[in-house]
């Protein structure tokens, strides 16, 4: 769990809730089932399952993305190869050019250069935005194209072409179709797996807020009950209630 995480404070202040309570011994006797000490004890040993879960989903995430990063880092390089393959192997200005158009999306390079006005629009329009979430925006073609699903769409169309192009038959085996349409296919495969690690990450988030901080009888709601309870049987102004008092739960930012 991450010790400098409010979710993780937030269980640390709950044991320290359970540890004054039941240092009241016989004195603590809430009429309310779930928050008897067995019962705040378990939810804090769920609560905290729940917080390793989200730990564990996080790091396969991190590492999933860093392993579709290092997979898709050669795509602009090889697509730089290819074209010299290409113009090397005699191909036909036709298939070439669809080689060069491809390829300049792939490096994230516009066709037409932006010119000054349309950077001041797209300028204007960024700020207005940030500052109106709801105000309509004019789209631009964007000036870069190296999100991961593009650049696969992309590379997935430089292959395709080539696929075409019987003229290209380079020497080189990274550069032959077969290993490109291997690379697209591991490419395909690590854009999956990061997709499948982000839901999963999402879900274990979701199980986490709803146990923390959403479901009835949540371990913040809960926590505050407890508080109450203490400061009906010993009063507003006893040490108990200033024992609990003292432990201040944050509730999920919306």
């Amino acid at each position: 769990m991450n010790k400098k995480s409010g979710h993780f404070i937030n269980v640390v202040k709950f044991d320290e809730l359970i540890g004054i309570c039941k240092s009241y011994q016989t004195l603590y006797n809430p009429s309310q089932t779930n928050h008897g000490i067995a019962a705040l004890e378990l939810q804090s040993k769920d609560t905290k399952s729940i917080l390793t879960n989200v730990l564990l989903k996080e790091i396969a995430y991190d590492k999933d993305t860093n392993d579709r990063e290092l997979q898709f880092s050669t795509i602009k390089k090889l697509g730089t190869r290819i074209l010299m393959a290409a113009k090397s192997s005699g191909v036909t200005s036709v298939h070439y050019n669809d080689l060069v158009n491809v390829n300049r999306k792939i490096q994230g390079r516009r066709a037409v250069t932006i010119t000054a006005e349309e950077k001041a629009t797209m300028k204007s329009q960024s700020l207005n935005k940030s500052t109106d979430p709801n105000l309509p925006i004019v789209k631009k073609n964007s000036v870069s194209q190296l999100s991961y699903d593009r650049l696969f769409d992309n590379f997935s169309k430089l292959v395709e072409v080539l696929k075409a192009t019987p003229e290209y038959n380079p020497n080189e085996d990274d550069l032959k179709v077969v290993a490109l349409t291997v690379k697209l296919d591991l490419m395909r495969l690590s854009n999956q797996i990061v997709l499948e690690s982000t839901i999963n990450l999402l879900k274990a988030k979701f199980d986490r807020n709803q146990m923390m901080y959403l479901q009835k009888n949540n371990l913040v709601d809960t926590a505050l009950a407890v508080k109450n309870y203490t400061r009906s049987v010993f009063g507003a102004r006893s040490i108990q209630n200033k024992q609990l008092s003292g432990l201040r739960f944050t509730k999920l930012r919306k």
